[in-house]
């Protein structure tokens, strides 16, 4: 055979005429820009973005890591590693409980949304009473009834809080009726800040330290 050179132009037409799966293995792959017409799936380790963060165009980005309640019981949510949206369109009794912040899920954002009036007797959201993660942030409070008074009420999460008391019938407590929506920022190790929109069934909203504890669940 001659010593011909497959030359650059060449290699770049059979690449791109190469239609099959290649797999690399545990090979690393080193670029300045990767586009694809049919979009990229990731299996298993996720997607790291560097310095230059991230540029989505018209197709946006669709996060589908989103759980629905399956009964009124109380919910463990610490193997929680990813954004989520975590919802109930039962009357929610349980506790539920929300992973620890540690250094590796910093940025990480829990989203609890009550789609029903939830429990009106008193249970937790917030972490485990044997970890060290807190939570700092604000309350707002508002009744879906509309009577006189009831403008929303904001107060302040008491410091080193582990857990808000969710109560859909207390004046003081920190919500749980229909419409509630709970955002929990995972801003460091052991501290989370929340921003929690608590409605009540009727009353005159009154939020206050009891709205929060420093007692997990």
């Amino acid at each position: 055979m001659g010593s011909k050179r497959l030359g650059l132009a060449r290699t770049q037409a059979l690449l791109e005429n190469l239609k099959r799966s290649l797999a690399l293995g545990a090979t690393e792959v080193t670029c300045k820009k990767v586009t694809c017409s049919n979009g990229v799936v990731v299996d298993a380790d996720g997607v790291n973005i560097g310095a230059g963060g991230l540029q989505v165009d018209a197709g946006g980005i669709i996060d589908k890591n989103v759980t629905k309640q399956s009964g009124t019981g109380a919910e463990d949510l610490t193997s929680t590693a990813a954004n989520l949206i975590w919802w109930s369109s039962a009357a929610q009794a349980g506790d539920i409980t929300l992973p620890q912040a540690t250094a590796s899920n910093v940025g990480m954002i829990i989203r609890v949304f009550a789609c029903a009036d939830w429990s009106g007797t008193e249970f937790k959201l917030g972490f485990a009473n044997g970890g060290s993660t807190v939570m700092t942030g604000n309350l707002q409070l508002g009744a879906i009834d509309a009577a006189a008074g009831d403008e929303n009420i904001s107060f302040k999460v008491t410091t080193n809080t582990k857990s808000i008391r969710i109560d859909s019938d207390a004046v003081d407590r920190a919500g749980g009726a229909i419409g509630s929506m709970y955002t929990f920022y995972y801003l460091e190790a052991n501290l989370v800040f929340v921003e929690a929109k608590g409605l009540i069934t009727t009353g005159t909203p009154a939020p206050s330290a009891n709205a929060s504890t420093t007692g997990g669940v």
